[in-house]
């Protein structure tokens, strides 16, 4: 896939009429949903956040209406909110103990603002089919360092209604279940039931006791460790670690020159060994730099958090032990709030005959950090491990790559910022047909804050795909995702430019051009044509 994705915010002077109430738009890579699918909508949630309590615990029930096979699964949230105050709020939407969103909700405004995010659950399907409980959170984490100025502390009321809509396979045989389910294993070859059939993956929901202030979330303010225990099914044969992470309150702006620390990792142990870390993307929330750029368009990931995948497919032999195991986080030079949830998708094998696992290889290299030149400040760290599985007679080994680095240059004017990653994953098969996966993961987020007004950020993405099965080629995806926002006031008006395209390999294509301008759309189109 390529994406392109650009935001431009900038201060002009057109001519308008200012639009009635106010709708905060997501821009986003839109889902991918199968165009024979058949849609079915089961709502789960209705409340309401004036005040009281942020946390709403409520009972789920599969849909009697919706069937128990999907191609797809969407998560959709939409929320109006109303009120004079500046106030922000994060929330999270938890089911079954697994979070499943992270977002944040725009400012409210005396004639009320409203909004829609969605987000792929395919991966959580197996807590969808039986009953449990959904959580959902939001709370105020507006701090005066967002707009340099204090806030008034006047509350705002927030209605939020959550839907799941499931996607139905317009035929469902065997082969097309299967299909579907077998291309979310994640480095997983292995067969499926003896119907052919892949069970859908397995999930553990890793959080601490529940509380009515903060949820299910981890909540950091400074960089000690918080830790759950897991214990995994004794036939888990691939994993990946899904972590929501965002910073708030004082530590917002952790990236901007100043600050008590320019750099944040986040660190992942299991059973007290570190085993990969994240490196968080900035984000700007629509209290923050100047709230008047967010009243029409979200910035980029403060409405719907993307996430981020640590794969421990190689440790996956451990964890399939039949033991505890205590998996642990540390947000390193937190200073204020910051609040993580996380859960572990697991790929299981229904396999009669498995045999000796083990993992066979694993480092983590600690954080270098050296200061090339004045005002500039350079980090990277890698991790590499290995672990093999013996099933049905088959010696199945994965091996993983990944390398993240960092270069920061501050001056009188402001800051800069750039983070590269790249993570690659083998998996090889040592007998019979042959079986070969590889899979990178490479991002650049440059994050440039002058003194003068001017924000600036980026991120890129590609993820390049290839499974070979025998001599048959089976999948090829490669792809490259972008995006760039920037802020400047130089002038009475303001508006926001945004665009956003991608190309896929098998010719399908997507792009949406907007200007908004004192609130009112000048445009906003959208084509499919890859020309």
């Amino acid at each position: 896939m390529e994406f392109l994705v650009a935001t431009l915010a900038l201060c002009v002077i057109l001519a308008g009429v200012m639009i009635e109430g106010s709708v905060v738009r997501d821009i986003v890579q839109p889902i991918d949903i199968p165009k024979d699918a058949v849609k079915c909508a089961h709502p789960l949630v209705n409340a309401e956040f004036s005040g009281a309590s942020p946390l709403i615990e409520t009972s789920y029930a599969p849909s009697t209406q919706c069937g128990s096979v999907w191609t797809k699964i969407v998560l959709e949230l939409t929320g109006f909110c109303k009120g004079s105050s500046k106030e922000q709020k994060i929330g999270g939407v938890w089911l079954g103990g697994a979070q499943i969103l992270h977002a944040s909700t725009p400012l409210p405004t005396p004639e009320g603002t409203n909004w829609t995010i969605q987000r792929d659950a395919t991966s959580f399907e197996s807590l969808f089919l039986s009953s449990s409980n959904l959580s959902l959170i939001f709370l105020d984490v507006t701090a005066s360092s967002s707009t340099n100025s204090s806030l008034p502390s006047t509350k705002s009321s927030y209605r939020i209604s959550v839907t799941a809509n499931f996607y139905l396979f317009k035929e469902s045989t065997a082969e097309i279940i299967d299909q579907a389910r077998g291309s979310r294993r994640f480095f997983s070859p292995l067969s499926g039931t003896s119907a052919g059939l892949f069970p859908p993956l397995a999930v553990l929901p890793i959080h601490p006791p529940p509380s009515n202030s903060t949820g299910l979330w981890f909540v950091f303010q400074n960089d000690q460790e918080s830790s759950a225990m897991v214990t995994p099914p004794t036939n888990v044969v691939s994993a990946r670690l899904q972590v929501f992470v965002s910073s708030h309150g004082d530590d917002e702006f952790w990236y901007k020159k100043g600050s008590s620390s320019e750099m944040r990792e986040v660190v992942i142990t299991l059973d007290g060994a570190v085993v990969d870390a994240i490196w968080p993307s900035p984000v700007i929330y629509s209290a923050g730099i100047n709230a008047s750029y967010w009243e029409s368009v979200g910035s980029i990931g403060a409405l719907n958090s993307p996430g981020y995948d640590v794969i421990l497919d190689a440790f996956a032999p451990v964890l399939a032990d039949g033991k505890p195991h205590k998996l642990g986080f540390r947000v390193i030079g937190a200073t204020s709030i910051w609040f993580l949830g996380a859960s572990l998708l697991m790929s299981t094998t229904t396999a009669t005959k498995t045999g000796a696992s083990g993992l066979i290889h694993w480092s983590a290299s600690d954080t270098m950090i050296s200061h090339p030149a004045l005002g500039t400040t350079v980090a990277s760290r890698s991790f590499s491990s290995v672990g093999y599985h013996l099933v049905d007679g088959t010696n199945f080994t994965t091996w993983i790559e990944h390398e993240v680095h960092s270069r920061r240059w501050n001056s009188e004017d402001g800051s800069l910022q750039l983070l590269t990653e790249s993570k690659v994953v083998l998996l090889e098969q040592a007998s019979g047909d042959a079986i070969y996966l590889h899979w990178t993961d490479k991002t650049s987020v440059p994050v440039m804050i002058l003194m003068r007004g001017l924000v600036h950020q980026s991120f890129n993405h590609e993820f390049d795909s290839v499974l070979r099965i025998g001599s048959n080629n089976g999948v090829v995806q490669g792809g490259n995702f972008t995006s760039v926002f920037t802020n400047l006031q130089v002038c009475g008006g303001k508006g926001v430019r945004q665009s956003l395209s991608y190309r896929n390999t098998d010719a399908s294509c997507y792009s949406r051009n907007l200007l908004v301008v004192d609130n009112e759309f000048k445009y906003d189109n959208v084509s499919t044509s890859c020309n």
